[in-house]
């Protein structure tokens, strides 16, 4: 009986065949296979959310696509030989999309008066009821002299 040899690996296609490719494997083949990077959000894309939304507290969605978006963009820049999970990667990336978010919302939020401003400094922050109480505070003086119109 003869073996037919098995054919030689497609360029960034590391694995043998019948094992699932490494991450290494999957950011190597993107590079000329885009759509393969898909593979990567499938498998990361649940521990960088629960981690970015430990470090942030809200926006995580935003900022979990915002951290794959500069993934793909520098993929090239991926080291295989820091190991083959890109997880650590990512959660790099994710740390700097944190801190960029928090320094934009720190830039945002200067200007309000300090209680808001100390109340929105916090972690777990509800961004929703900051923008009611800037309602609030906008809509007080009219609210005021509707009132004062009023008769008792």
């Amino acid at each position: 009986m003869h073996l037919i040899p098995e054919p030689p690996p497609e360029p960034g296609d590391a694995s043998p065949p019948g094992v699932p490719p490494t991450d290494a494997d999957l950011i190597d083949r993107s590079v000329v296979d885009p759509e393969s990077f898909g593979e990567i959000y499938d498998r990361h894309h649940l521990a960088v959310f629960r981690y970015v939304r430990s470090r942030l507290g809200f926006a995580a969605d935003d900022v979990v696509g915002d951290t794959f978006a500069e993934a793909f963009r520098i993929r090239e820049r991926f080291d295989p030989t820091r190991g083959t999970t890109c997880l650590p990667w990512l959660l790099g990336i994710a740390t700097r999309m944190v801190d960029r978010r928090r320094d934009l919302e720190r830039r945002w939020l200067r200007p309000l008066p300090g209680t808001l401003r100390d109340a929105a400094g916090a972690t777990d922050v509800d961004l929703d009821a900051v923008a009611r109480r800037l309602d609030d505070q906008r809509l007080a003086p009219s609210i005021t002299r509707a009132l004062a119109k009023l008769r008792r």
